[in-house]
């Protein structure tokens, strides 16, 4: 059971990375079109 718990964190861990990389980008571009108007 622990190993399967295990995998699926590690499995859910690879999907949060990309995740946050998008929010990152997302921010950045809402502060860029902030600073132009």
């Amino acid at each position: 059971m622990d190993r399967v718990k295990r995998e699926a964190m590690t499995g859910s861990t690879s999907w949060v990375k990309p995740d946050y990389e998008i929010i990152e980008t997302s921010m950045e571009v809402t502060a860029y079109f902030t600073a132009e108007s």
